[in-house]
């Protein structure tokens, strides 16, 4: 995943569609923002389908997700 700061106008739609869960709106410099847990992720691309400033991309760097599959991450 690529993640566009300047674009995300932190609405909060990526995080309702994940399916897997692995997307969590937090506080960050006084804006919320979100926090990816690619141990969590399954690259169903639903976060980048539904950003309504395509402020998150798919990448096919596949070296991103976690070798170990660890839920609480």
């Amino acid at each position: 995943m690529i993640f566009y700061v300047d674009r995300c106008i932190s609405c909060g739609v990526c995080e309702r569609v994940c399916p897997a869960f692995a997307i969590e709106m937090v506080e960050l410099d006084e804006k919320r923002r979100p926090r990816f847990y690619l141990g969590r992720c399954i690259f169903c691309h639903q976060c980048v389908e539904s950003c309504p400033r395509s402020a998150i991309e798919g990448s096919k760097l596949y070296e991103l997700a976690d070798t170990v599959r660890d839920p609480t991450m």
